[in-house]
């Protein structure tokens, strides 16, 4: 199944804000746990509801598990966040939790359309997205597409190493194992502190501008000013050829560092089209998302929505933008349209350098020229099911071995208490995580660690819960702290506490898989 094309019409807008059908919903009832008021609002109690003035949940929950909402609401209403989903998955793999959330009155008020959300509104993912490219490059591996060094075949071996004058300028590329673009440490630095801030590379007349995070998909204009004649797009291979002739800060081959970087995982997304001969995104389609029956997710745009899409935001609501001439050139998330307007010939939704920057979740990033990074978008329950399979299984993707080397195969240890693998990081207590931010973008993927009982005679490992939760506000306040944890911190914290008193005291067989 190939990739779903983006959308930008009115009957995009009409399948966004329609519900879904036969969602139960789940009203928490007229107390707050914490005795905290009641809701300015109310919460909406039939499909046609989400009127102003109201909440809407869409979903359902098992046993007490529908206490959670309340965590839920909570955060969003204190950080006015419009939409928002969460899921939860026991150990055993039951669904015992999953719903989308959206604060009705709140978009009303900004003039936003209503957009509800329910398990399978699709939302941006940011780097949740390496997670999925990480299945799909172990699945590749299984299949032999690699060769019989798997993860150990040279990642320069199905792309060019060449910069755009043809010359090999930095041999280490050679040595960059797919192993190390699947564990960061492929030798590109997160804060270009071996090169500086922002650094003038004289190279020919290929490059003169350097991003210290390798962030290809927000680099468009700063590239395209010296590559492109000003132009853009440019695309993910103009980006590698540009790369291609800075030095690595280390060479891969010593095996002993690592440095979170994005850049690394765009050209992954590379190599799997290369290597598999498929379009990367119908490759993982076909590959991982259909045969774990998630159908909701796809590649996103910075330019358009997909059909059951929501809409981003980042500090301010478009109402709130008081700059006359960006407000009138950045319509993107105005009530009346959504695309971005042609401002050159090859113009892009990046910034043009002549112009002032729009919206953040719009403006600062281009998500097309990274799907692999942080380019997915998807629903709620779609990361319900890709967590079943890789933490509860039988996977219907990788063999048990494959699972064992994603999830713990090539470790880097990040710091004192938490270890790298394939995309997921490991704490030292077993839990698994995965954290996704972007302008617009909260994004959360958890798996408790195991435990280990006696079954029939022998101990088994049973690994615990798992959940995910997405949002469309963020990033800045919601993810940085001053002198304490993150609002964001402090929302999971007490989300993963809640939920392992849920399923501590869950006596319930019932699960929800096909009922939202």
């Amino acid at each position: 199944m190939g990739p779903t094309p983006p959308a930008d019409s009115d009957a995009t807008e009409t399948e966004n804000e329609r519900s879904s059908g036969g969602f139960s919903l789940h009203d928490p009832g007229s107390g707050h746990p914490d005795g905290k008021p009641t809701w300015t609002g109310v919460l909406s109690t039939s499909l046609g509801g989400c009127n102003n003035g109201e909440w809407d949940i869409q979903g359902g929950a098992v046993g007490d598990f529908g206490e959670l909402d309340w965590l839920v609401l909570d955060f969003m209403l204190a950080h006015e966040i419009p939409n928002g989903a969460l899921c939860v998955v026991a150990g055993d793999g039951r669904l015992v939790y999953c719903k989308g959330f959206t604060w009705c009155d709140l978009l009303t008020k900004h003039g936003e359309r209503v957009i509800r959300t329910d398990a399978h509104t699709r939302l941006r993912i940011a780097s949740l997205s390496k997670a999925i490219t990480a299945a799909a490059t172990m699945a590749a591996v299984e299949d032999g597409v690699f060769g019989e060094l798997g993860v150990n075949a040279p990642a320069f071996a199905w792309v060019s190493a060449l910069d755009s004058d043809g010359i090999l300028r930095v041999p280490e590329l050679l040595n960059v194992r797919i192993r190390n673009l699947l564990t960061h440490s492929g030798g590109w630095v997160e804060d270009g502190a071996a090169y500086g801030a922002y650094p003038i590379l004289p190279v020919g007349s290929l490059v003169t501008w350097y991003s210290p995070n390798f962030m290809p998909d927000r680099n468009d204009v700063n590239f395209a000013q010296t590559l492109n004649g000003g132009r853009t797009p440019i695309d993910a291979p103009l980006i590698r050829q540009a790369t291609n002739a800075i030095g690595l800060t280390w060479d891969p081959a010593e095996d002993t560092n690592w440095s979170y970087n994005n850049y690394g995982w765009s050209l992954l997304g590379q190599i799997l089209a290369a290597a598999t001969g498929e379009d990367y995104v119908t490759y993982v389609q076909e590959r991982v998302l259909d045969r774990i029956g998630a159908t909701d997710s796809q590649s996103g745009s910075s330019a358009t929505r997909a059909p059951r899409e929501v809409r981003y935001y980042g500090d301010l609501f478009p109402d709130e933008i008081t700059d006359d001439s960006s407000k009138g050139k950045y319509p993107n998330v105005n009530a009346d349209f959504d695309a971005w307007p042609e401002t050159a010939p090859g113009a892009s939704p990046a910034c043009a350098p002549e112009l002032p920057c729009g919206p953040a979740p719009y403006c600062y990033f281009r998500l097309e020229n990274s799907p692999s990074g942080s380019g997915w978008i998807s629903s709620i329950y779609d990361w319900a099911l890709l967590m079943r399979d890789l933490f509860v299984g039988p996977s219907e993707v990788l063999t048990p071995a494959g699972i064992a080397q994603l999830l713990g195969g090539d470790a880097i240890a990040y710091d004192a208490s938490r270890s790298q693998y394939y995309a997921w990081m490991e704490y030292d207590s077993g839990d698994f995580y995965k954290a996704g931010d972007l302008p617009g973008t909260i994004a959360w993927a958890y798996n408790a660690g195991p435990t280990f009982e006696t079954r029939w005679g022998e101990q088994v490992t049973v690994r615990g819960p798992s959940h995910a939760f997405f949002f469309n506000r963020g990033n800045g306040e919601l993810t940085g702290s001053v002198g304490g944890p993150s609002p964001k911190e402090e929302f999971k914290q007490s989300l993963q506490a809640r939920i392992a008193e849920l399923i501590a005291e869950d006596t319930s067989t019932a699960d929800l898989w096909g009922g939202v």
